[in-house]
């Protein structure tokens, strides 16, 4: 009675009738994958303002984008797509490119959220350089020069906030936008696609709505059962939303792997089939060729 009810929930929500059952698990491993990254890349996109804003200053937001988070993207995809583009075993690296993606961002989210609740600002502050371009370059008059010089030193003394932001940006635009489809078209015919596409947006669409209501609800149910106060509530609310970042990440890589090899093994019995159909053709002579 309850599988019956949840096959039916799941087609009010998927077009599942038109995908074969043996394919349920590539499909649904696959949206689950997606739906993780999404919620990763939504939750960071939420932080990543508040973090600057309140621990750095907000104006910067302007000077980060297009000086630094704009040419990371550039240059990261181009060494990306130079070792995809000149690797011996192309398919076999592009399988592989979502852990070595995926990763360095995790290893970078951990660090961040460690430093920020054991030692916070004030360990942030010693570990970053402290400069003052303004100071060293006073002699340029120029306002305008000034200007960025002082943007440019903020982001020196806060840099450990502008590559969480920077990070943020960039997995969005790798992992999300990159990886993820690159993977999926590695393994799906354009036949396919037409139904299979539309229905992993769904994934994605619902990650939005779970990343607001865990990323706000779990951090004010834990304050109030522990009685925090702003300050501790602000940490919390951090490291809260970090672990749901991690988590996620974790999960898609988790369900990444599921779906390859899910997609490996569908891919491989198509193939056997293949085979199996060339085999079984029957061999005629010449002459029994001519007569039938």
């Amino acid at each position: 009675m309850l599988s019956r009810a949840f096959k039916i929930l799941l087609g009010c929500i998927f077009d599942i009738e038109k995908i074969p059952s043996s394919e349920h698990l590539k499909f649904f491993s696959t949206g689950y994958m997606f739906f993780f990254i999404a919620l990763a890349y939504a939750i960071g996109r939420r932080m990543k303002d508040v973090v600057i804003s309140t621990k750095v200053a907000v104006e910067i937001i302007s000077f980060i984008k297009p000086i630094i988070v704009l040419p990371a993207i550039f240059i990261i995809s181009f060494i990306l797509m130079y070792f995809v583009n000149n690797a011996k075993n192309k398919k076999q690296f592009t399988d592989k490119l979502v852990y070595f993606v995926s990763l360095p961002f995790i290893a970078y989210y951990i660090f961040y959220g460690v430093i920020d609740f054991i030692g916070g600002e004030p360990l942030f502050d010693l570990l970053s350089p402290k400069v003052d371009l303004c100071k060293l370059f006073s002699f340029i008059n120029f306002s305008f020069v000034q200007l960025y010089l002082y943007e440019f030193s903020l982001v020196l003394n806060k840099i450990y906030h502008v590559i969480f932001y920077t990070c943020t940006e960039v997995y969005g635009a790798l992992v999300l936008s990159y990886c993820f489809w690159t993977f999926v078209n590695t393994y799906t015919s354009v036949k396919d696609a037409a139904l299979l596409y539309p229905q992993y947006t769904i994934f994605s669409s619902f990650s939005v709505f779970v990343s607001g209501f865990l990323g706000v609800l779990l951090p004010y149910l834990f304050s109030n059962i522990l009685h925090l106060n702003d300050n501790m509530y602000c940490k919390l609310s951090i490291l809260v939303n970090l672990s749901l970042c991690v988590g996620s990440m974790l999960f898609s890589i988790f369900f990444y792997k599921i779906s390859l090899l899910e997609h490996q093994k569908l891919e491989k019995k198509l193939l056997g089939n293949i085979n199996d159909n060339k085999k079984s053709k029957v061999k005629l002579s010449f002459l029994q060729s001519i007569v039938t």
